[in-house]
């Protein structure tokens, strides 16, 4: 039997009576905030998913990190505040019924579900941009890689194989037009390798790696930014990773779960502020390269993902939650027509090809 939250909330704060509401934004960890009977803060009561984050120390040795970061560059995001154990400590590892940290609740805050303007665009860019730009002085060594291989599309790629040759779910001929389409995309598998060669011209920055509009609070009263948040995969990582993923999930027509592949365009408006946005404060930071290829992020990006979601159809959806059996092959479909909507884009508009 799981104690219940309100015997979790006393490890961190001496409140016997709370409110407590589910949060749904996120997709890994199970978020609630928490509210005393008779106080006027709220605190953010997070579980952590160990089945994504092994190592939840290093979660939260990150986390302080790259708060201490903030503050050192003058950074005007400032990110809430942990919440120590009253025992001391900064997470509780209660065995069976999990592990568990606390955050303070910045008031007034709230967070989009989705972006609906290229103006939001080009403030969910700005914002990335500027976390990264304000951790420029910290060192990337000191960030640890929280989940190894995130955004390695070598690795990815790998995986893909591996799932081919094992072939556990028994669903590989039913995958053969997506792996076939992908290997038509080796060009951009060459670049990757290419680039994490050379450490000179393409370097590692700290990057977000979920580069979304839910994962940054806004001011109900202003509709300004306050902070990007959910640092949880913030980490070392090259110069496509958040612009890429903005890139996929902003500019384009439709999420990752809608079947109607030919309907799957870009949406050009967004796909312009997201780059203006994030070159506003990266573009003299990046090197001739990077700026140079800034417009293969998305594809990267988008490459990559189609990778991911055909390597877990073939593996039998041991990642990512399914609602029904051929999710992931859909996602992968998905993808993959973004993927070509992409390609044209860019070659069109920025005469960039693979």
């Amino acid at each position: 039997m799981q104690l219940p939250l309100n015997d979790i909330v006393q490890y961190f704060l001496p409140l016997q009576k709370i409110t407590a509401t589910t949060i749904h934004n996120g997709l890994i960890n199970k978020t609630f905030k928490i509210e005393g009977e008779h106080s006027s803060e709220a605190f953010i009561l997070q579980q952590i998913n160990t089945n994504i984050f092994t190592r939840p120390q290093l979660l939260q040795q990150n986390y302080r990190y790259i708060a201490n970061q903030l503050l050192k560059s003058h950074s005007r995001f400032q990110v809430p505040a942990m919440v120590a154990l009253l025992r001391g400590g900064d997470y509780l590892d209660a065995g069976k019924n999990g592990c568990w940290r606390m955050f303070t609740y910045i008031q007034h805050s709230y967070t989009p579900a989705q972006v609906n303007t290229a103006e939001q665009s080009y403030e969910v860019a700005v914002s990335f941009s500027r976390l990264t730009l304000d951790l420029a002085d910290a060192a990337t060594n000191k960030v640890q890689q929280v989940i190894p291989h995130f955004h390695d599309i070598a690795f990815r790629h790998q995986q893909l194989i591996q799932a081919i040759q094992q072939n556990n779910a028994g669903r590989v001929i039913n995958a053969k037009k997506i792996t076939a389409a992908l290997e038509s995309y080796q060009p951009l598998l060459s670049f990757y390798n290419k680039l994490i060669a050379n450490n000179k011209k393409f370097r590692q920055y700290i990057q977000h790696h979920d580069a979304k509009i839910s994962n940054i609070l806004f001011d109900e009263r202003t509709n300004e930014v306050i902070t990007p948040i959910d640092l949880d995969t913030t980490m070392p990582g090259y110069f496509f990773s958040d612009a890429g993923d903005m890139i996929r999930t902003i500019a384009t027509s439709t999420d990752e779960n809608n079947k109607q592949y030919d309907e799957i365009s870009i949406r050009p408006h967004h796909y312009q502020a997201i780059a203006d946005g994030y070159l506003s404060n990266m573009g003299n930071v990046f090197t001739l390269e990077e700026q140079q290829y800034f417009h293969l992020s998305g594809l990267l990006l988008t490459y990559m993902q189609c990778l991911r979601f055909i390597t877990d159809y073939i593996n039998g959806d041991v990642y990512y939650t399914t609602s029904h059996a051929e999710q992931n092959l859909e996602r992968a479909c998905n993808q993959m027509a973004l993927l070509k909507a992409l390609e044209s884009f860019v070659a069109d508009k920025y005469r960039i090809t693979i």
